[in-house]
């Protein structure tokens, strides 16, 4: 009876060491600096709405509102690195983030603020490129501290 009691104690406690590393897993799908990437295409107030309950929010091109889309190789976007004498904008794509998608920012356009910016990575030198659409449009999201 004690060996069958020895058994099951440490099946159970096998069983909490997979759960929880399948739990430290999953936590690690978000590179470091930011809070939370989405896994599905959302409209714009859902974006945000997404962001503010991760305890984030939206990226955002020169921490800035609004945007003219001028001077994109003087441009930041928030959580991603600048590259020394980069090519086109010079900002870095993170890694561990699907370059293939394109992700919502919280800068509207200065010129008309029903388009707002998003960014995606640029397939040609993995730098990323700013592009406009309607908040209607469905995109992924990327939420930063």
């Amino acid at each position: 009876m004690l060996k069958r009691k020895k058994v099951f104690a440490m099946l159970c406690c096998a069983l909490f060491l997979f759960v929880t590393a399948g739990i430290s897993l999953a936590a690690e799908k978000v590179p470091p600096g930011f809070v939370a990437v989405s896994d599905k295409k959302m409209k714009y107030p859902d974006a945000e709405a997404f962001c503010k309950q991760k305890g984030g929010k939206l990226l955002r091109i020169n921490k800035s509102d609004s945007w003219d889309g001028k001077k994109q190789k003087e441009a930041s976007v928030d959580g991603f690195a600048r590259i020394p004498n980069g090519v086109a904008t010079g900002i870095a794509w993170p890694a561990g983030i699907n370059g293939d998608e394109a992700y919502w920012t919280a800068t509207r356009d200065a010129g008309n603020p029903d388009f707002i910016w998003y960014v995606k990575k640029r397939s040609t030198d993995g730098e990323v490129n700013f592009d406009k659409v309607i908040h209607r449009t469905q995109l992924f999201v990327i939420c930063v501290p």
